[in-house]
């Protein structure tokens, strides 16, 4: 159990392949920013250069997240957080490290679900993911993927920014309460906050919500 003036290094799995310094530790910085008390560590898989979007990048990306998680461990890491909102190597990293391992995707339906209302799912696959389907359940009203976006290296610009607020009004519509992000490239985006202003519905960051379960699994 860590005391809450105490810091804990927490280590975070990137499925987007990427040399950027400052793109590769961004969600460690969101996630800092929240929690003070965590000291995260970030690290991508390798090959994944734009990131796991299909059924076909989340398989390959599956063991690399696993060699990652039990790297993370032997450097005495209080804990993991899989950073994608598919959670790749998820059961599989469980099986392998005795550290908790959270994934981003879990996280967010799990914080989506406690709010007991109707819930729809942003993100940029077909649909919304196995886990955060199981997870909502009869809350699920509906998924929506904003247009144009196929994979998160197309997040970040401002076309696609209009296609994510659209893709928002749409769940809206459909009678969505509270709209869950499945795509942890909309946190480097800084989408939640501009889809709640725009919608006026919660919005649930699939990243904040992994700091926040890593932050209670360390300190509780």
């Amino acid at each position: 159990m860590l005391r809450i003036n105490a810091t804990a290094k927490i280590g975070i799995i990137r499925v987007l392949t990427t040399d950027d310094i400052h793109l590769l530790n961004m969600h460690g910085t969101l996630i800092e920013a929240l929690f003070p008390n965590l000291d995260v560590v970030s690290r991508c898989i390798p090959n994944h250069p734009k990131g796991v979007y299909n059924s076909e990048t989340e398989a390959s990306a599956g063991p690399l997240v696993v060699r990652l998680a039990r790297e993370f461990e032997a450097e005495n890491c209080s804990a993991v957080i899989i950073s994608c909102a598919s959670d790749p190597g998820l059961d599989m990293a469980r099986k392998n490290v005795g550290i908790p391992v959270i994934g981003a995707g879990e996280a967010a339906a799990l914080l989506g679900r406690a709010f007991g209302r109707k819930v729809g799912v942003l993100g940029i696959g077909s649909s919304t993911p196995k886990r955060m389907e199981r997870i909502l359940g009869d809350l699920l009203v509906g998924y929506s993927k904003p247009e144009g976006v196929e994979n998160t290296t197309n997040l970040l610009t401002a076309e696609s920014q209009r296609a994510v607020l659209d893709a928002g009004l749409k769940l809206k519509q459909a009678g969505a309460e509270v709209i869950v992000l499945a795509c942890t490239g909309l946190s480097t985006a800084g989408s939640a906050a501009l889809l709640s202003k725009v919608t006026g519905l919660r919005v649930v960051d699939a990243v904040q919500a992994a700091g926040f379960l890593a932050y209670y699994a360390v300190t509780f």
